[in-house]
């Protein structure tokens, strides 16, 4: 096992983003159980047999395609998000296709819609939109008024700005760093925080590995450390206070 383990950090790197920030023990301990993660994405990971037991429950918002994820950024959020709250119950709505379009935000617009009736403690929307967002904004808005978190990435693109939905006040807008904590060259501006987002191992498709890099990862790190902080008995909204306070709020970063 410790061979496997050798072999596995010398092709794919060290899982370095939960051992960069000063998580709670108390945190740890709680492994994000009892918490509803919602990941709005590509699908679910069934290309990724060690991740599916870990999928409570599955949506599908793309009409003409399978549930699967056959784009990979899916099963790349959720094994982030596993690796930082384990015990977590994740729930995936497809609403992006293969090519991580989504018929300009529509299908987005409707697992948004069909969260409300979920209402998940943590809504991670690893996406970054410019064109067609504003009709994201009053679910999103509903949702936090129900009591959830919204976390998104502020996108891969400083040139574009700050993308939806982390443009927005009610979403946790997250940034991306490397491993010395500075902020990524290719990370947006208007970050609330920064999470570990550069030269991440992540989970891809058929059970593979591969290291990579973006706001969406951060985004997911951001995920799961506010599953933990609600597992140990944190509200919404002090939740999100308490990771503000560990991460260091990094307000337009």
């Amino acid at each position: 096992m410790k061979l496997l383990k050798n072999i596995r950090r010398h092709l794919f790197g060290e899982d370095w983003g939960p051992e960069a920030v000063k998580v709670p023990a108390k945190w740890r301990k709680a492994r994000g159980k009892g918490v509803t993660v919602l990941v709005i994405d590509s699908g679910v990971p069934f290309l990724h047999g060690g991740l599916t037991p870990y999928i409570a429950e599955d949506r599908n918002f793309v009409w003409n395609e399978s549930i699967d994820d056959s784009n990979g950024h899916a099963t790349a959020v959720c094994g982030i998000i596993r690796d930082w709250a384990p015990s977590c119950d994740i729930v995936c709505y497809k609403a992006m296709d293969k090519s991580g379009h989504s018929d300009g935000c529509m299908n987005v617009l409707a697992a948004l819609r069909a969260a409300a009736l979920l209402r998940p403690a943590v809504v991670n929307l690893s996406l970054a939109a410019y064109r067609g967002a504003s009709r994201l904004h009053e679910p999103i808005q509903d949702l936090v008024a129900g009591g959830s978190v919204v976390v998104a990435g502020t996108g891969n693109d400083p040139a574009k700005g700050t993308a939806y939905p982390a443009r927005w006040d009610e979403v946790v807008a997250v940034g991306a760093s490397n491993r010395k904590g500075e902020v990524a060259d290719f990370s947006a501006p208007g970050a609330d925080i920064i999470m570990p987002g550069v030269d991440i191992r992540v989970h891809w498709l058929r059970g593979s590995l591969r290291i990579s890099s973006g706001t969406s990862l951060a985004a997911a790190a951001a995920t799961g450390l506010l599953a933990l902080a609600m597992s140990a008995g944190l509200d919404s909204m002090d939740a999100r206070e308490a990771v503000f306070g560990i991460v260091g709020r990094r307000a337009g970063a």
